[in-house]
C-alpha cells in the first residue's frame, strides 16, 4: 500500500493533466489504476485530498483576463500578472530543463503538468506497471536516468529549479504586555475547554454525536459464490472482503502487476468463466451471484 506522500504525489500529477469536468468517481477509480493498489477503504481521505490540493491554488481575475487578450505583448502580460507566491511561484529553471519545456521560468505545478502531457504523448509509463516512467532520449539527456517513478518526479525536476528568495523587510517586535489579573483568569478557562475536547464535546460543551454504522444490505449468495467466500449470504462489502481474502490465501495476484487476478477453478465460476481479472472489473461479475435480498 502506498505512503500518504505517495498518494498525494500520484492526485498532484493526475490533477495536473485531468480535464476540469472530471468527475471524482472516474478521477478515483483511474487513480487506482495507475497507483495498482485497491484504495476503497481510503477513498475519504483520498477525496480529502483532491479538495484540499485544488484548494491551494487557481488563476485569479487578472490572469484570466490576460490570457484573453491576444495582442498584448509578453512583456505587458508579465507586468499584469500579480506576483504568484509559494507552491505556483516562478522559478528560474536550468538551461536543460528551459530547452525541453521551451520556457525559462515556470512554476511546480506548470512542470509537472507539462511533463504528464510529454509522457502521456510518447506513451512513456510502463504498461507493466504504469507508476513507473520509461524516459526516452530526450528526457534522459535532462534527467541522466533511464527512468524514475511518478512518485520520484518532484525530486529529479528539483534539481533544476533554482528557487529565487525574496528579501525580508525587517519586522519591529511589539512591546511585550504585562499580565493584567483579567488576561491570568482567562488561562484556566483554556485548560477547562482543551479538556472538554479530550472528553469529546464540541465547542458548546455538548456532548458529540456518535456517527451512526451503516448497514448494508444482505443477500443470498449462488453456490459458487458461496463456495469462494465460504457464507450462503452477505453484503457487497462483505463479499468484496471475502473475495480478496480468497485471493491473497490462494496467492492469485500477478506477480508483476498485483492488480491482475489470475482466477483459479473456483474463482473462475463466480468471474464469469474468466482466465484472469483485474481489481477493478471484479465488481460487474458480482451482480449476477446476488439472490433476494435478506
Amino acid at each position: 500500500m502506498p505512503t500518504d506522500l505517495e498518494i498525494e504525489n500520484a492526485i498532484r500529477a493526475a490533477l495536473a493533466t485531468s480535464s476540469s469536468d472530471l468527475k471524482f468517481k472516474a478521477f478515483f477509480l483511474d487513480l487506482q489504476e495507475t497507483l495498482g493498489v485497491d484504495l476503497t477503504e481510503r477513498k475519504k481521505e483520498v477525496k480529502e485530498m483532491v479538495i484540499r490540493i485544488n484548494s491551494e491554488g487557481g488563476e485569479s481575475e487578472e490572469e484570466e483576463e490576460e490570457e484573453e487578450g491576444e495582442e498584448e505583448s509578453a512583456e505587458e502580460e508579465e507586468e499584469a500578472q500579480p506576483k504568484a507566491k509559494g507552491f505556483h511561484k516562478l522559478n528560474q529553471l536550468s538551461p536543460l530543463l528551459s530547452e525541453f519545456l521551451g520556457v525559462e521560468r515556470a512554476s511546480r505545478p506548470d512542470i509537472v503538468k507539462k511533463m504528464w502531457e510529454y509522457f502521456k504523448t510518447h506513451n512513456l509509463q510502463n504498461p507493466k506497471d504504469k507508476r513507473q516512467i520509461l524516459l526516452d532520449d530526450a528526457l534522459q539527456k535532462v534527467f541522466k536516468v533511464k527512468k524514475f517513478t511518478m512518485f520520484t518526479l518532484n525530486k529529479h525536476v528539483a534539481k533544476h529549479v533554482y528557487i529565487e528568495e525574496e528579501p525580508r523587510s525587517p519586522v519591529k517586535k511589539a512591546p511585550k504586555k504585562k499580565a493584567t489579573v483579567a488576561s491570568k483568569s482567562k488561562a484556566p478557562a483554556k485548560a477547562k475547554a482543551k479538556g472538554k475536547e479530550k472528553k469529546g464535546e464540541d465547542d458548546d460543551g455538548k456532548p458529540k454525536k456518535p456517527k451512526k454504522p451503516i448497514n448494508h444490505p444482505k443477500f443470498k449468495l449462488s453456490a459458487d459464490m458461496a463456495a469462494v467466500t465460504g457464507t450462503t449470504e452477505d453484503s457487497r462489502p462483505g463479499i468484496t472482503k471475502a473475495l480478496w481474502a480468497y485471493i491473497r490465501a490462494n496467492n492469485l495476484q500477478k506477480p508483476e502487476n498485483k492488480s491482475i487476478i489470475i482466477c483459479d477453478a473456483n474463482f473462475k465460476k463466480v468471474m464469469g468463466g474468466e482466465a484472469q481479472v483485474t481489481m477493478f472489473s471484479m465488481s460487474k461479475f458480482i451482480g449476477a451471484h446476488l439472490g433476494e435480498r435478506v
